[in-house]
């Protein structure tokens, strides 16, 4: 193993780790939040994630690609020391998104009432996104400084922006509910959460980071090269989000506010399967940007093929124990009103899988300056996809947007790994993930048999307790059958050492304190 490549796996390693302890406590934040939210009713909960969506298509408008043009560019700059780029490009990016997002949050509010009536014929829906244009410019501005964050690679503050703001989202709910603030709880505790977590990003970047407001560093134009690259990468983001996002937005148009709860219930729930690759992004993205700077193109391509590898060993286990526990998961989770969703939720589950697995392939097209085609695949993708909604909605309703999702994720990622082939030669070798899969869906298989000849309840508790003693076993049986390399050993150990060193360090506070 090269010293290049061992130091960029321990920068994984530490990165990977630190960001799944943000991850997993934000996600675990978010995910009761919505869970409380959902218990409430599925028609409440259809509405808030309905107006969540619409959010998200408005801000990919709002940010124009600079998040991930930021991301690109700082740490670029920042591999070369040149202060005067980094600013220029910092700069330039806040005040675009900053009033983009004021003039646009400006007429989301006063055009809430013809998106929530003519369009999605749900009145409710109106008031939830009079909140949300509030909410607009501190939501972008947090995302940009989030970006900076992720160029430097300052993992740490991540971290903390994302367990902070979904750990207060929840506590405002709580707060919110227990005065009786129903309907619109859930869109007022997410709106000011996330002003107070973009206000808390600005100090951050700015005191422990890069002060963008130093008037000792000089700035330069740099409009014409982050429009070039951003702006492909817009539509990129807003066709992807799309994709992504395209069946929320079909079902509330075409079925009803409960609909959308179901539905929105099972592919938040699926969303835990992309924990991981989300978590990789953040790492990979300036660690691969940072390589392709250097000219080290032998170092990218490793830490590319073990990045996909660790996303595959990590996601195949979780995807198999949604399969077998599907009608458990959501009745547990959710209720009884919930049910209807299991086999979405199935094949949701595979659906999410399958584009995890395209997820390094597309980063890495995108930083090595190959955006417009991943935009003309984002704009096929999302042909197919309105296409086969529009047919399969009214047929089958949530059920045929699951199987519509499931088309579209695979062509897409298809055609983005053959894209990553032919441009990059980021060859992987395939036959490695047969074993791990196998061994996933066996040892699934093994407590779905227990599961069902004991006739336990499976609660909560029960199938948390079973998904973890599941994840375990896979781990053994993947040790047993030699399906993990000598860069997984690396990986673990580095990411012992890290626990070791994180808890050397506490101790340490407490003993100094």
């Amino acid at each position: 193993m090269s010293e290049i490549l061992e130091e960029n796996l321990n920068k994984l390693a530490y990165g990977t780790f630190l960001l799944l302890i943000g991850f997993f406590f934000g996600k675990m934040f978010s995910y009761i939040f919505r869970l409380v939210i959902a218990r409430n009713g599925a028609s409440e909960y259809g509405i808030f994630s309905l107006g969540v969506t619409i959010l998200g298509v408005i801000t990919i408008g709002c940010l124009i690609g600079l998040d991930r043009g930021i991301t690109k560019f700082v740490s670029h700059y920042n591999a070369k020391n040149d202060k005067i780029m980094i600013k220029s490009y910092i700069n330039t990016s806040l005040k675009i998104t900053a009033i983009w997002s004021i003039i646009i949050g400006i007429f989301l509010f006063f055009l809430s009432d013809i998106i929530s009536i003519n369009i999605f014929n749900k009145p409710e829906l109106s008031i939830v996104l009079k909140i949300f244009s509030v909410l607009l410019p501190f939501y972008i501005l947090g995302q940009m400084f989030i970006s900076i964050m992720t160029a430097y690679q300052k993992i740490k503050y991540v971290t903390f922006i994302s367990i902070f703001q979904y750990g207060l989202t929840l506590l405002l709910l709580i707060v919110l509910m227990f005065y009786n603030v129903s309907n619109i709880s859930g869109a007022l505790a997410y709106t000011l959460a996330f002003i107070i977590s973009g206000i808390i990003s600005l100090f951050i970047v700015k005191l422990r980071i890069f002060n963008f407001f130093d008037k000792s560093i000089k700035t330069v134009d740099v409009s014409k090269s982050l429009r070039n690259f951003s702006l492909p990468l817009m539509f990129n983001n807003f066709v992807e989000y799309l994709i992504i996002s395209l069946d929320m937005l079909l079902i509330g148009y075409l079925l009803t506010s409960p609909d959308i709860g179901v539905y929105s219930a099972a592919y938040v729930t699926t969303q835990l399967i992309s924990l991981l690759p989300a978590v990789l992004m953040w790492v990979f993205a300036p660690a691969l940007s940072d390589l392709f700077a250097k000219n080290l193109h032998k170092e990218a391509k490793e830490i590319f093929i073990q990045s996909s590898r660790w996303i595959f060993i990590i996601a195949i286990p979780v995807v198999s124990f949604s399969i077998f526990f599907s009608r458990s998961i959501m009745n547990s989770l959710f209720g009884h009103e919930y049910l209807s969703g299991s086999l979405a939720f199935m094949i949701l589950s595979i659906s999410i899988f399958i584009l995890s697995l395209s997820s390094i392939e597309r980063k890495s097209l995108e930083i090595s300056n190959h955006p417009k085609k991943l935009l003309y695949y984002s704009l096929f993708a999302f042909i197919i996809n309105l296409a086969l909604n529009l047919y399969l909605i009214p047929l089958y309703g949530i059920l045929g947007s699951a199987i519509a999702n499931i088309i579209t994720f695979t062509i897409y990622s298809g055609l983005c790994i053959y894209k990553s082939k032919k441009e990059l030669n980021f060859v992987q070798d395939y036959s490695k993930y047969i074993l791990p899969t196998i061994m996933a869906f066996v040892s699934a298989l093994i407590f779905y048999y227990l599961a069902y000849i004991s006739k336990i309840r499976l609660g909560f508790t029960v199938l948390g307790i079973m998904s973890l003693m599941h994840f375990f076993a896979y781990l053994i049986l993947l040790r047993l059958t030699n399906s993990i390399d000598k860069n997984d050993v690396h990986l673990v150990k580095s990411l012992y050492k890290n626990i070791k060193n994180i808890g050397k360090n506490k101790l340490n506070l407490k003993r100094n304190s």
